[in-house]
């Protein structure tokens, strides 16, 4: 049957047959795209199904390891804060000179004459030294307690103990004493500035 007879054909047939025709002809291809394209498609993805649960619950556990290492992260960052300004506190080998200057330029500021200002051997502790100084000074009471007021606002940590006043003299009108003291300032080893420079 060539074209022409086809197109005749249909021309001749009813409205109704040429629904029923076009019906059969959807219905095959929906039966065959079902069994050809769509099946075997969904097959293979319910065969997945268990690989993306899985991979759905390993990128779970992921993001909860990445939170924690953000948390870890967090923390790491305050205690280096937290290590720097205690290393802003603690001076190193270097800078021991001219904090014993500082102290003692605070002294004569306040008007104490030194005696004796005598560092001594350093103590080793865990990760830093301590670094004890003997001071003997003379000079009334109000300036020595300003003499340690200004030692404790000094940005270094400096303790002072071990005061002892004695030897009261009057002198042109004023009570004046001999005080000592044990100063005692600390700082970083070479094992907490991990090679770097004291």
């Amino acid at each position: 049957m060539d074209a022409r007879e086809l197109n005749r054909t249909l021309a001749t047939t009813p409205a109704s047959k040429k629904v029923l025709i076009l019906l059969l002809v959807v219905g095959v291809i929906c039966v065959m795209g079902y069994y050809y394209i769509y099946k075997p498609k969904a097959n293979k993805i319910m065969a997945l199904e268990p690989q993306i649960l899985k991979l759905k619950k390993t990128l779970q556990e992921n993001l909860e390891i990445t939170k924690g290492i953000k948390d870890i992260e967090e923390e790491l960052k305050k205690i280096q804060n937290r290590l720097s300004q205690a290393q802003a506190q603690l001076p190193t080998e270097k800078e021991i000179p001219s904090l014993l200057t500082k102290i003692s330029d605070l002294g004569s500021m306040v008007g104490l004459d030194f005696m004796l200002f005598q560092p001594k051997a350093e103590v080793p502790k865990a990760f830093y030294n301590e670094v004890p100084i003997d001071i003997r000074i003379k000079g009334n009471y109000h300036t020595v307690a300003q003499f340690f007021d200004l030692i404790a606002h000094l940005p270094r940590i400096v303790n002072i103990s071990d005061i002892n006043m004695r030897s009261p003299k009057i002198e042109k009108g004023i009570l004046i004493l001999e005080t000592s003291c044990l100063a005692t300032t600390f700082r970083f080893t070479a094992k907490t500035t991990q090679g770097g420079s004291q």
